[in-house]
């Protein structure tokens, strides 16, 4: 139930906050100031669904504590305090409700009669001109100087033809043949 109330209230809050900026920009903006307020309308909507959550949840404490009074210790107490802040709650999602609802009529006249000027919106709005800021270049040279030792990682050299290591006889393997027996032994005497 707390929970609730303190999420309710925040919601408020913010969404009063909202309308209060919406003041200040319905002069240069009512479209945007129309849109924002109806954004502000279904926050509100979902405050006023929060509490009525909480009003649940009251109602269930207050069933739970008739339930078993020898029990409730400091409950009721807690109670009714919780239900004064449901009610400044509600009073102030009320009197959120009404500067909003206030605001948008405002601003819906201000529009049918001339008083307000719609500002540029849709495609027309989109091709202002903008300032692009272009990167200043620099060559692969200064690149790869800046980035010296990562470049070298990322760009692999030109493959570059093995040479044949040398052997000396001495270290030159015996050749081994397999299959046939080694030659006898010459008995020859010349």
């Amino acid at each position: 139930m707390n929970y609730a109330l303190a999420s309710t209230e925040r919601l408020i809050d913010s969404t009063h906050d909202a309308v209060q900026s919406a003041w200040d920009t319905c002069i240069d903006a009512p479209v945007r100031t129309s849109r924002d307020l109806r954004r502000a309308t279904a926050r509100l909507m979902e405050a006023a669904i929060r509490l009525r959550r909480a009003a649940r949840r009251l109602s269930e404490t207050s069933r739970c504590i008739g339930a078993e009074p020898e029990r409730a210790g400091q409950a009721p107490e807690l109670l009714s305090d919780a239900s004064r802040r449901w009610d400044a709650i509600a009073e102030l999602l009320y009197q959120t409700l009404e500067e909003t609802f206030d605001l948008r009529i405002g601003v819906r006249e201000g529009l049918e009669i001339g008083e307000l000027v719609p500002e540029r919106t849709g495609p027309a709005a989109k091709r202002l001109p903008r300032i692009l800021l272009a990167p200043r270049t620099i060559s692969a040279r200064e690149f790869l100087l800046c980035r010296r030792s990562s470049a070298r990682d990322r760009i692999a050299l030109l493959p570059t033809p093995r040479r044949r290591a040398r052997i000396a006889a001495v270290d030159a393997p015996r050749r081994i043949s397999r299959g046939r027996a080694p030659p006898p032994a010459s008995t020859c005497t010349l």
